[in-house]
């Protein structure tokens, strides 16, 4: 698999996130696949897509954004996909574990994710590190932090980019 920096192809990216999501019956398939074109948009200093391709084909991404608050610089990650085809293979931790080396080297603080506590916690996420939650959660567990310079915080109010400022994501 070759990873890829950057939004392009964000169809085919989009993609990705549809056939990941719906085999699983998750409702907000459509929306997460929405979230991921709009982020596109984002100003290329406030975002990093990382992608997966075999054989002429997206088959993972990555999406991570900054979030706006006073302290830490901060980034979160959202959203995460594989092809159905693909699951399991390691190639979300690929993407994942090149996003955080990334982030780390162009002097990110501090990340963050909104996601399954036991999956997240892998590569070190915890809700003992989150920073302040720009919207409330409808899932408070799963909100969670990897600081990657010791004493990392972001202090509120914290604001994502425009593409993941809907509280109905939240």
């Amino acid at each position: 698999m070759e990873i890829v920096a950057g939004p392009q192809r964000i169809d085919a990216l989009a993609g990705v996130v549809e056939r990941a999501f719906a085999p699983e019956g998750v409702p907000e398939a459509a929306r997460v696949a929405r979230l991921l074109r709009e982020l596109a948009a984002t100003p290329p200093k406030d975002l990093l897509v990382l992608s997966g391709w075999a054989e002429g084909a997206a088959v993972a991404v990555t999406a991570w954004s900054r979030l706006q608050g006073a302290g830490a610089a901060t980034w979160i990650l959202s959203p995460v996909a594989v092809a159905p085809d693909r699951q399991r293979s390691g190639l979300g931790t690929r993407l994942i574990e090149a996003g955080i080396a990334r982030l780390r080297g162009a002097g990110a603080d501090l990340l963050a994710v909104y996601g399954d506590p036991a999956y997240y916690g892998r590569f070190g996420f915890d809700a003992a590190h989150a920073p302040p939650a720009p919207h409330p959660l409808g899932m408070p567990f799963g909100w969670q932090g990897l600081p990657l310079v010791p004493g990392a915080a972001l202090a509120g109010p914290v604001r994502p980019v425009p593409a993941l400022d809907d509280p109905a994501l939240w």
